[in-house]
């Protein structure tokens, strides 16, 4: 880092996490053990990934954004209490080219997320959004996009006519 010297003691234990996230498998390995795993992405899968990680002092664990498939990883580690950033894949895929690796597999692409968690340190998610009364209006039929709207104008008694 530039400007700074880490000390032994910040770095001391500390193992940084990449998580490369399919719809079937989680792909882990943890720095600098060197270590690696893979887990199904199901409920089941994620329940032995928390207990294997459960080994190691984490720093930060780095899952990269797959659409909907990473967004289960992410919330039960989250509620664990582990510190989990989700990042750009974009983002870690120049990193990779920055260091020139160009070839890209799972197993792979796990270590390149490790070793960004531990150069890049990006920020940990606070908490996972909730969705709040608000956000639920958000699918009210088309039909009737307000509580109280008034019904439209051709559906109003017209004036009846005078004789």
């Amino acid at each position: 880092m530039q400007g700074k010297e880490v000390s032994k003691q910040e770095t001391a234990g500390k193992s940084s996490v990449g998580i490369d996230v399919s719809k079937s498998w989680l792909d882990v390995h943890v720095l600098p053990s060197g270590q690696a795993q893979r887990f199904a992405n199901t409920e089941v899968g994620i329940r032995q990934l928390k207990r294997w990680l459960g080994r190691f002092a984490l720093g930060l664990v780095v899952v990269e954004a797959t659409g909907k498939w990473h967004r289960q990883t992410r919330r039960s580690l989250h509620a664990s209490g582990l510190p989990v950033a989700v990042v750009d894949p974009f983002r870690v895929r120049m990193f990779a080219k920055a260091q020139g690796i160009w070839a890209k597999t799972d197993r792979l692409d796990a270590r390149v997320l490790a070793q960004f968690a531990a150069v890049m340190a990006p920020r940990s998610a606070r908490r996972p959004r909730t969705r709040s009364k608000r956000s639920r209006n958000w699918s009210r039929p088309a039909t009737a996009p307000w509580p109280n709207k008034p019904p439209s104008r051709t559906s109003w008694p017209r004036p009846q006519a005078r004789s």
